[in-house]
């Protein structure tokens, strides 16, 4: 049986809510403890953690917004994994000076990788053996896409646990 499968993955805006939502928890729990309203700090340590709560609250933010690319992820019967950056945002490209498409680069999926209903979480490895995960949710792709994708995800995985 092949399996081929060829699908634009978007951001999540599932994985958004939950990031400004960490941030934002993150920017109360500052408040709550300069304000003196939570834990026996005194008034250095109280801005101290202050600090380091903003600061994280600011990382998570800036993370959201570095990732926050879209991709085409193709799986052939073999195996490889494609990805490819989807460049067709205009103003990035001109920010970036990219006018190009990049070549996809080509992945194998290896042990690690976790496979639920409604989040893929790839562990996958290039030619060099550099290893990086993909984090594919539900609400990235449309519903016949995600399961697609779902069902090869699944085929690799057995037949990859079959050749060893």
């Amino acid at each position: 049986m092949s399996i081929a499968v060829s699908a634009k993955i978007a951001p999540s805006r599932f994985f958004m809510v939950c990031t400004f939502g960490m941030a934002a928890m993150m920017v109360l729990t500052g408040f709550l403890i300069v304000s003196g309203q939570t834990g026996t700090f005194d008034l250095f340590s109280r801005m101290i953690v202050t600090v380091i709560c903003f600061v994280s609250a600011g990382f998570f933010i800036f993370l959201h917004f570095r990732s926050k690319k879209s991709f085409w992820i193709d799986i052939s019967g073999s195996g490889q994994i494609r990805i490819r950056e989807d460049v067709r945002n205009v103003s990035v490209q001109n920010f970036r000076q990219e006018q190009t498409v990049p070549d996809a680069e080509v992945f194998y999926m290896v042990n690690g990788s976790t496979i639920w209903p409604i989040l893929l979480l790839l562990h996958v490895e290039f030619d060099s053996k550099q290893r990086k995960f993909i984090t594919i949710f539900s609400d990235s792709v449309n519903e016949e896409a995600f399961k697609a994708l779902y069902i090869a995800c699944q085929w690799l995985v057995v037949h990859q646990n079959e050749k060893q």
